[in-house]
């Protein structure tokens, strides 16, 4: 992948966030209408783990901008429903700060590690992006794998809006 300039970059940073906004609105109402948010969430976080691996296709240019618009698009999706999908998981009312703060203690953690695992991986192949690349397909899966476990622990195989 081509380096890009600083206001390249701002761009890009500008247009995911932009592409996110309507699914952030259009996954709440799927959510609340249609199918419940953890039966909306993990379609999501398999779509997102399909879209890092898609990533390694992306050569720059033209290429670059779609797939961060398409990719700002589901990340949306799935960060708007978060704090719904740990809301459903919990039977007790009373217990839901508990449960946010723990969520958010556990996930505290990967903005903690992410930059040097991120670093790390970029000097295992001089530079290339496709270890990075290959861990957030990899990291996405196996979140998708925890939340559809997470699913099944509370509410079964049966077909339920949860």
């Amino acid at each position: 992948m081509v380096g890009l300039s600083y206001n390249d970059s701002v761009v890009l940073l500008i247009i995911f966030n932009g592409s996110g906004v309507p699914a952030r609105i259009a996954a709440g109402y799927l959510a609340d209408r249609y199918f419940g948010a953890l039966n909306t969430f993990v379609p999501l976080f398999i779509l997102n783990a399909i879209l890092a691996f898609s990533w390694l296709g992306v050569s720059g240019g033209a290429s670059l901008y779609a797939y961060v618009a398409i990719y700002g698009l589901t990340q949306s999706a799935l960060q708007a429903l978060l704090p719904t999908c740990i809301s459903s998981l919990t039977p007790d009312v009373r217990k839901t700060g508990v449960r946010f703060g723990m969520a958010w203690s556990v996930m505290s953690f990967a903005g903690l590690t992410g930059p040097p695992i991120g670093g790390a991986l970029l000097r295992t192949d001089h530079g290339s992006w496709m270890p990075a690349q290959v861990w957030a397909g990899v990291s996405m899966l196996l979140g998708a794998a925890l939340v559809t476990a997470a699913r099944m622990s509370r509410f079964g195989l049966q077909k339920v809006k949860c």
